[in-house]
């Protein structure tokens, strides 16, 4: 592992004894893994190991700070999952109400948000409610290229496979760079895709923002609930330990930004690994020649349909409402 990349971080090389079963040594990796989120990647996770991770997703989404302690402390890794979630509570007082209500009263707003086909991560329902009545109009990201033609091809790719993070494409031998993709690992975020945040009270005029490139593809605030990270600013994601645990959880940041529009206009919301075509709301393009363009890009691909009243159409949602035009409003991620 090189030192000076923190998304190696990210890649977790272990060692077995030799002398313990098969048995032995499943139940504990199911319990490293349960305990970083990583279960998935273990073909037999227990019943016990997926409830640690729905514990341990629950903290970071409401406690970030307080929760990169107990990722590190061993007894997380060992103790019962009942015995966790009563040292937590006791801990951070807050968080008994929450486990009532997502563990007992409504266990269904803990839900599976697709990543990968057939790959999940566990999702905290509500959150993005939370971050709407903080000021939250919707998620945003520029697709930046040499011309607008490349733009629209990039976007093409986009709806049709998902979007992916840096690390994910090397790793796919995908060698597309982003437009910060070596700082990007070395800081920690190579694992992640970089969307703004966008409020009631920031500029409506896309053009304005860094790195909004020729397009811009709007996303779905339920990503928000994946529990991923975030920042008032450009950081290329980082998980510097300085900086990685002291931030704020995604209603905290959504209050800042609303505050400080201004500031926080280069925020960055940090979600894991692959965006699915599904949670994409639509498109917005600078002017009425772009999106004819763009269109005609998309019938080459033979992306556009008709409906019954004879509108084209991207997955049944009339173009005119899905590819939109100048500044931005609320209703286009409705």
């Amino acid at each position: 592992m090189h030192s000076g990349y923190l998304s190696e971080s990210n890649h977790i090389t272990i060692e077995l004894d030799s002398n313990i079963t098969e048995e032995i040594a499943t139940e504990k990796l199911n319990i490293i893994f349960a305990a970083l989120g990583l279960a998935a990647v273990s073909s037999s996770s227990r019943t016990e190991d997926i409830e640690r991770i729905k514990v341990m997703q629950l903290f970071r989404a409401f406690y970030p700070k307080e929760t990169y302690l107990f990722e590190r402390d061993a007894n997380t890794l060992v103790e019962s999952v009942e015995s966790l979630k009563e040292r937590i509570s006791k801990q951070v007082v807050g968080m008994k109400d929450k486990f009532q209500h997502y563990f007992v009263d409504h266990p269904e707003d803990m839900y599976e948000q697709e990543v990968y086909p057939g790959q999940t991560i566990w999702a905290v329902r509500g959150l993005s409610d939370d971050v709407r009545k903080a000021g939250a109009i919707g998620l945003m990201m520029g697709v930046t290229a040499s011309n607008f033609e490349e733009a629209a091809n990039r976007t093409v790719s986009l709806l049709q496979a998902g979007a992916l993070s840096t690390q994910d494409r090397f790793q796919l031998g995908i060698i597309a760079k982003g437009v910060s993709s070596a700082a990007d690992l070395e800081e920690g975020g190579g694992e992640s895709v970089f969307l703004r945040m966008i409020t009631n009270s920031m500029p409506k005029n896309l053009n304005s923002y860094l790195f909004v490139g020729h397009i811009q593809i709007l996303y779905d605030l339920d990503l928000v609930e994946r529990v991923g990270y975030a920042y008032s600013n450009d950081q290329y994601g980082t998980k510097e330990p300085f900086v990685y645990k002291k931030r704020s959880n995604i209603v905290e940041l959504t209050n800042k930004i609303e505050a400080n529009p201004i500031d926080s206009m280069n925020n960055e919301i940090c979600i894991s690994h692959r965006i699915a075509p599904k949670f994409i709301k639509g498109i917005r393009v600078k002017s009425s020649t772009e999106k004819d363009q763009l269109v005609e890009t998309l019938k080459k691909e033979g992306m556009v349909t008709r409906n019954s009243q004879n509108q084209e159409c991207f997955n049944d949602i009339p173009l005119d409402q899905f590819i939109r035009i100048g500044d931005v409003k609320a209703e286009y991620w409705a």
